[in-house]
C-alpha cells in the first residue's frame, strides 16, 4: 500500500480486447443496449448485380464489446451465411422481394 492506495505490482498493460471488454476481459457491463450496423453489397459478374449480401456487426454502446455469431462456418459463401475468422460480422446473402425459402432446422437433441 503506497499512500493510501493499493500499487500495482504489475507492469502488464491491458490488451486492446480487454479494454474494449473482449477476448481475457472481465466486463461488469451488463450489456443493456446495442448498436448494429449494416453493410450491404451488391456482388456483380461485370456490370450485372447477381447476388446480394448483408455484413451486420453488433456492439455493446456503453463499453463497445463487440459481439460474436454462434454456430455459423466461417468463410465466405454467396449461397450461406458465414461469419468473418474472428466471428464478429455475419455475412448474410439476401435478396429484394418477399420470396420465402426458408428450411427448418430439427431441434438439437
Amino acid at each position: 500500500m503506497l499512500n493510501g492506495f493499493a500499487q500495482n505490482r504489475s507492469n502488464r498493460s491491458e490488451t486492446p480486447e480487454e479494454r474494449a471488454g473482449g477476448a481475457g476481459a472481465v466486463s461488469k457491463c451488463e450489456h443493456m443496449n446495442f448498436r448494429a450496423s449494416v453493410e450491404v453489397a451488391r456482388l456483380t459478374d461485370g456490370d450485372l448485380v447477381t447476388r446480394y449480401s448483408a455484413d451486420i456487426k453488433i456492439n455493446c454502446i456503453e463499453c463497445h464489446t463487440p459481439f460474436h455469431f454462434i454456430g455459423i462456418p466461417a468463410g465466405l459463401s454467396p449461397s450461406h451465411p458465414s461469419v468473418s475468422f474472428g466471428g464478429d460480422e455475419l455475412r448474410a446473402p439476401i435478396a429484394p422481394g418477399l420470396k420465402i425459402d426458408h428450411r427448418l432446422i430439427p431441434n438439437e437433441a
